[in-house]
């Protein structure tokens, strides 16, 4: 199996691990859709032309429908694009953009086991020197076991810096980071740990920045 075929494999089990939460949460815009698109129809049989409560009742209900299914809309494009062909295209791209797909996928997650996630990003743009697609599984594959080690009402913490260096605060290192050692070997350069264990940090490829 060569290397690019395992992390497809690996990043599909991790997508496995998290899609019942992601569908937890297209489940909930469908059920505030349903209820809201309920209420209008309601609102419109019954109402004289010049009730003016009821028509800013239905202007109400009619903005959370549209609220509902934008998004509805934005987790059901994050869920295809998960399961798209790998496209291994060298583009230029912000690594920021990268790493908040990433949790896009996480949060719902996050949200159904009640723990915390929480990003930092720098100001300005990190532009990836590799595949977008590549680095975006392998973070994934990455993260993934690091979020299940995370306790419930406790955080995991995600910080990037402008040279590509990432640190993952949370759980005790030996809890995850062995099972997805190798993947961070193949982005980068390995992984240092801090004297505590709970924070993990690595180097993801990038553009060299000019002074």
């Amino acid at each position: 199996m060569s290397r690019h075929d395992d992390l497809d494999l690996r990043y599909l089990k991790a997508l496995m691990q998290i899609n019942k939460h992601l569908s937890h949460e297209l489940n909930g815009y469908l059920q505030v859709l349903g209820v809201q698109l309920t209420l209008i129809g309601e609102i419109v049989h019954r109402t004289q032309p010049d009730d003016s409560a009821a028509w800013e009742k239905l202007r109400v209900y009619s903005t959370k429908a549209l609220k509902a299914f934008e998004n509805l809309t934005g987790t059901t494009r994050r869920h295809l694009a998960t399961t798209s062909p790998p496209e291994r295209s060298e583009a230029s791209l912000d690594l920021r953009h990268v790493i908040q797909s990433v949790e896009a996928l996480l949060v719902p997650y996050f949200k159904d086991e009640q723990k915390e996630l929480q990003v930092r990003l720098p100001d300005q743009s990190v532009m990836l020197d590799g595949a977008r697609d590549v680095i975006q599984r392998a973070l994934l594959v990455v993260l993934v076991p690091a979020s299940l080690a995370v306790n419930k009402n406790e955080r995991l913490e995600l910080r990037l810096d402008v040279d590509g260096i990432l640190e993952v605060e949370g759980p005790p290192a030996h809890q995850w980071l062995p099972a997805v050692a190798d993947i961070i070997e193949d982005i980068g350069s390995g992984s240092e740990t801090s004297a505590t264990g709970s924070i993990v940090a690595f180097r993801i490829p990038i553009q060299t920045r000019t002074r």
